[in-house]
């Protein structure tokens, strides 16, 4: 169980990680999106642009992230592995 553990916030930090190289835009959508839980809408008010650019913007974040993520194109791990969803929902707030 503790392997687990520990692939899994593995996992999260590699998402982080590939997160921090998409496009702004994209960033803030996708998390806003995704783990802010915000519709499409909301997150089209909050950024400021038509609900068909939050979802064009959300899925090339998604084909970004697949691509990084399986290309294994990331940065190397730093110390914060384990605080990678702590520092995504702060990014949520953030942009909120």
């Amino acid at each position: 169980m503790a392997g687990d553990d520990a692939a899994s916030v593995l996992e999260l930090d590699d998402l982080r990680r590939a997160l921090a190289n998409l496009a702004l835009e994209q960033r803030e959508t996708l998390i806003l999106a995704g783990a802010g839980g915000l519709s499409y809408d909301e997150a089209a008010q909050i950024t400021g642009v038509v609900m068909g650019t939050v979802k064009s913007r959300v899925s090339r974040a998604r084909a970004s992230l697949a691509r990084a993520l399986t290309e294994e194109r990331l940065e190397a791990r730093s110390s914060r592995a384990g605080s990678a969803m702590a520092l995504i929902l702060q990014e949520v707030e953030h942009i909120r």
